[in-house]
């Protein structure tokens, strides 16, 4: 019994170990594309939460929307208005923030796009804010690598203008959560466990 939960331990580690790698979150297969959210309401992609926090509407899309609004040929999410998307990790767990691709977005008027977007990020030791400008003659996403230093562990990210009454869409955000101390140190408990049940078989062969 002891050597099964110690297994069942290192294969908890490993798989903790591979959540911490940075993944590529996309909205391919979030709930409901091409809906309308409320104030409140979110959606889910890769582990991740997407809410929308402002009275201004945002929209997933789905397809090439090329000529209408900035599009990377796959589904993204696409805020209008000067609405406010909070990033969080399903779970609660703090995670790291490598970089996105953006691009300005309101159908059939490219010239009310965003000027960029500001990113705020709190990551218990002090707020974080950066501002990405957004190319107006780019109907593509341009991505944004950040240095992880300054954004990691991170509990919320809101995303929001910095122009009112336009338009930004959000692609292929480089996320990945980050497994908390507790977890760790049980899993290393697990290890211990396993690599002492090893040494008393060996013993008793």
């Amino acid at each position: 019994m002891t050597k099964r939960l110690a297994t069942l331990a290192l294969a908890a580690a490993l798989g903790l170990a591979a959540g911490a790698q940075a993944a590529v979150i996309g909205f391919d297969s979030a709930d409901q594309p091409g809906s309308a959210l409320a104030v409140g309401d979110s959606v889910t992609a890769g582990g991740f939460n997407f809410t929308l926090t402002s009275v201004a509407p945002a929209v997933l899309f789905a397809g090439d929307l090329t000529g209408a609004y900035a599009s990377n040929g796959s589904p993204s999410l696409f805020a209008d208005g000067s609405a406010v998307i909070e990033i969080t990790a399903v779970g609660g767990l703090r995670f790291n923030f490598g970089g996105f691709e953006l691009g300005g977005g309101n159908l059939g008027d490219t010239t009310t796009w965003a000027a960029g977007v500001t990113l705020v990020a709190d990551s218990g030791s002090g707020t974080v804010a950066r501002s990405f400008a957004i190319d107006p003659g780019n109907m593509g996403l341009t991505a944004f690598n950040m240095v992880q230093g300054n954004l990691q562990k991170l509990t919320v990210i809101p995303v929001s203008f910095t122009a009112d009454g336009v338009s930004y869409s959000l692609d292929n955000l480089n996320l990945s959560a980050v497994p908390e101390p507790s977890v760790w140190a049980l899993s290393l408990l697990g290890l211990l466990a396993l690599n002492g049940a090893l040494r008393r078989r060996r013993a008793a062969d």
